[in-house]
């Protein structure tokens, strides 16, 4: 959708400007990598609390748990939950690099001045 613009300048030209929205085209890698982290710690966040509370179900459950021949398949699912943890430690401090080094350099971002 085009937006049509009237200005003083223009007298009776009108400039057709398309409007431009921050899409997955138009945003930059370290703007990308900055979402992956972002999104990764989420999941980190919620891995860890997830494997806590399934840790305290399964230490107050636990010999219920044996006794239903139930107790191997938890034990299973909370060795995966703390390695989806782990990876995700892993992966969140790679990417924390990636963005470091993608960012602007601070002589690179600041212009000298002339006196």
């Amino acid at each position: 959708m085009a937006l049509a613009i009237s200005s003083p300048m223009f007298s009776s030209e009108l400039a057709e400007i398309e409007p431009t929205w921050m899409t997955a085209d138009t945003k930059s890698p370290l703007e990308h990598v900055k979402d992956v982290v972002n999104q990764l710690k989420e999941m980190h966040h919620y891995a860890k609390n997830n494997t806590e509370r399934l840790t305290a179900q399964w230490l107050m459950f636990d010999g219920e748990l044996k006794n239903l021949n139930q107790a191997d398949r938890i034990e299973a699912l909370m060795t995966r939950q703390g390695e989806l943890h782990d990876a995700l430690v892993e992966d969140i401090a790679a990417l924390e690099v990636l963005v470091v080094e993608l960012s602007p350099k601070e002589e690179d971002a600041t212009v000298p001045t002339q006196s």
